[in-house]
């Protein structure tokens, strides 16, 4: 868990922020442990470690400092031994709808 809300400094440190907990999804569900961010911690950082397997929900949905404007992204995976399988079908980008 430290090693995800550390990789959130990237966020951070290219002047933005989070709006929403960016990994979460635990067991399938939004059930804790639920990491934060370096900046917006949700309380005590989990001693939790991925295992293959499991399925987290990566979802920073990066806004500007102000809150003036965001993006809403997110993705199931499934950890793997290297990696991580993606389980959304839908292909990436803007969707227009109507």
């Amino acid at each position: 868990m430290r090693e995800l809300l550390e990789a959130t400094a990237l966020i951070e440190e290219a002047g933005f922020s989070v709006y929403d907990d960016v990994v979460h999804g635990f067991g399938g569900g939004y059930w804790p442990p639920v990491p934060g961010s370096r900046s917006r911690p949700a309380g005590p950082v989990p001693e939790l470690k991925l295992e293959a397997n499991m399925t987290v929900v990566v979802q920073p949905n990066v806004i500007t400092c102000d809150h003036q404007a965001g993006v809403q992204v997110g993705e199931l995976v499934r950890v793997t031994k290297g990696g991580f399988e993606r389980l959304h079908q839908s292909r990436r980008g803007f969707i227009r709808i109507g």
